[in-house]
């Protein structure tokens, strides 16, 4: 260990997450990610946001050990990534899994104990206890004998929380966990977070709902290829940096007198006004829709 690290560690607790100087890119192409240099706190519930392409869900590969960096390095509680496995759960995007495997949604949460159940043939009450506590946090313990291939889109997605949750680890990384899913069960998971995070997980997701972000989230990144603003949604949402994420956009931020804490407009004056293709304003409306400001509340939420 560096002798800087060490003295560091000596002075605290190590960071949940800490990248420094961490570079990836596939096959010698051009990185995907350049530089990043990041650390997260324990306990912290975090929003990933940038435009396709930026290096989401890289970031998590790197933070998993799936995708080794050129360069820099990554820490996961202190250790590398590949020594730190049990420590994190990774949700995925819903089309990276194959639905039409023969499992009850049950036996997809008891996979998130694999780590606990070790060498033995069949879980220990203490393994069926957990899934039961982690499908009913998530409203899934009514459905727990349904096949996987008969439950929605987000039924499934809550299915896939559960399994992280059965596996008690301390940190969660869920990619773009809201895409299909109804306003309920965007609110339940939300809800769900902040539970987490407040009970010490560290809990960190990628979406495209800026607004989300800005309302729901303490944290955020913003990330193009490279860590373009990271700390308190109040501090790091302006339009300076949605302008060096969203390269293509013109964003322009008007802020009112009137502040709520956390430095939100009281009055819901907060406007964007998004220009050209991939505006967090226009994305999913589809070719040759206008510009739209992002809502106080009362309309459709901002997308990247």
């Amino acid at each position: 260990m560096e002798p800087a690290r060490e003295k560091r560690a000596a002075g605290r607790a190590n960071p949940a997450i800490e990248l420094n100087e961490v570079t990836v890119s596939y096959d010698g192409g051009r990185p995907v990610l350049a530089g990043v240099t990041l650390s997260i706190e324990p306990g912290n519930l975090i929003a990933v946001a940038g435009p396709n392409g930026a290096g989401k869900t890289t970031l998590f590969k790197a933070i998993l050990g799936i995708a080794r960096p050129q360069s820099g390095w990554v820490r996961v509680m202190g250790k590398e990534p590949r020594h730190a496995r049990r420590h994190v759960a990774y949700i995925p995007q819903r089309e990276q899994v194959d639905w039409h495997f023969p499992l009850r949604a049950v036996d997809v949460v008891m996979m998130g104990r694999v780590n606990h159940i070790g060498w033995r043939l069949a879980p220990r009450r203490i393994d069926v206890q957990a899934v039961e506590s982690a499908m009913r946090q998530v409203g899934m313990w009514e459905l727990r004998q349904s096949p996987i291939d008969e439950l929605s889109g987000g039924q499934r997605q809550r299915l896939f929380i559960a399994r992280a949750l059965a596996g008690e680890a301390p940190i969660l990384l869920l990619d773009e966990p809201f895409n299909e899913v109804d306003a309920a069960t965007q609110a339940l998971l939300l809800d769900l977070f902040e539970s987490l995070a407040a009970r010490g997980h560290t809990v960190i997701v990628t979406l495209h709902d800026l607004e989300v972000a800005r309302r729901r989230f303490p944290y955020i990144l913003f990330l193009n290829r490279t860590v373009v603003g990271y700390g308190p949604a109040s501090q790091v949402f302006n339009a300076a940096v949605l302008q060096q994420t969203y390269l293509s956009q013109v964003v322009k931020w008007e802020a009112g007198d009137q502040q709520e804490p956390g430095g939100r407009d009281a009055r819901g004056s907060d406007e964007f006004e998004s220009r050209g293709p991939g505006s967090p304003a226009l994305a999913g409306r589809g070719p040759g829709a206008g510009a739209a400001p992002v809502p106080d509340g009362s309309g459709p939420a901002p997308r990247t």
